[in-house]
């Protein structure tokens, strides 16, 4: 449970870096998700973009 919850911690840091960014993989993006739910609001941002890279 330590392992998770370091890498949940290090996902986290990662996803608030990448999402103020805005510039985030998909597949990280839905690790992240998993990992924190707290990061609903980043993933919402990473989606959205990822659905404007997709339309373009």
């Amino acid at each position: 449970m330590t392992e998770r919850t370091m890498c949940t911690w290090k996902y986290r840091v990662i996803a608030q870096f990448f999402c103020l960014d805005k510039k985030i993989v998909t597949a990280h993006a839905c690790r992240v998700f998993q990992l924190v739910p707290n990061s609903t609001l980043c993933s919402y941002y990473t989606y959205w973009w990822q659905h404007i890279t997709d339309t373009n």
